[in-house]
């Protein structure tokens, strides 16, 4: 098995490689790309308050990511926001990944997206990194959370984003991938989340201390 170091070592290059990209922003002219039929269908049935617009943020390999725009807006005349919430449609059906809210809407908690072990291309590095360079807020804080948390990713990515946190403050998928029941029975992931450096993130000494507690109590630890 590839050790701790070297694994670190290998995201960092690839990150390197392909690069951050950018959040969402374009020029203002900017207009939402309409997603396909059965996603704009899929919100209006949510019943979203105040639907503005559905946007596909990004397609790879058949798997399509989109965004609903909904409720009233904020901030306004600083810089105007609305809340979102962001979807997926995929060879295993389609469902909700989680929300920005500012509204006081839960999305209907049938509706979330059930990520499968056959979600092969979702559990890709390559993947993750086009999907930050498309939307990176909502990568950080949407996609990539709702996949540390699931039991059904598999070993591998979940090292991986284990390593990620090493280089990026992702607060939110520490705080997901410590609580996910794999995690906490690998001494593998819990030793680099052991290991966790100060990155800004408050969440990070909370992640630290659970996971050396988790260390202490497995067998042969």
């Amino acid at each position: 098995m590839m050790s701790s170091s070297r694994m670190l070592q290998g995201i960092i290059a690839l990150l390197v490689v392909f690069g951050w990209g950018c959040a969402e922003n374009g020029p203002a002219e900017w207009r939402p790309t309409p997603p396909s039929p059965m996603a704009q269908a899929f919100v209006v049935e949510e019943g979203l308050p105040l639907l503005r617009y559905s946007h596909q943020i990004m397609e790879v390999s058949g798997v399509k990511f989109f965004r609903a725009t909904y409720g009233h807006a904020q901030d306004c005349p600083s810089g105007c926001f609305c809340s979102n919430a962001y979807g997926i449609r995929a060879p295993g059906g389609i469902g909700w990944l989680g929300s920005n809210d500012y509204d006081r809407y839960e999305l209907t908690a049938t509706r979330y997206y059930n990520f499968l072990t056959t979600d092969e291309i979702l559990f890709h590095f390559e993947t993750w990194v086009k999907m930050i360079s498309a939307a990176e807020v909502a990568c950080w804080r949407i996609f990539l959370p709702a996949l540390a948390k699931n039991q059904d990713v598999p070993i591998q990515a979940l090292l991986t984003f284990a390593g990620l946190l090493h280089s990026y403050p992702g607060c939110w998928v520490a705080e997901n991938i410590i609580e996910n029941p794999v995690v906490q029975e690998d001494a593998q992931i819990l030793q680099i989340l052991a290991d966790l450096p100060e990155m800004g993130c408050s969440q990070y000494a909370m992640v630290r201390e659970r996971a050396r507690a988790l260390l202490e109590r497995l067998p042969g630890e």
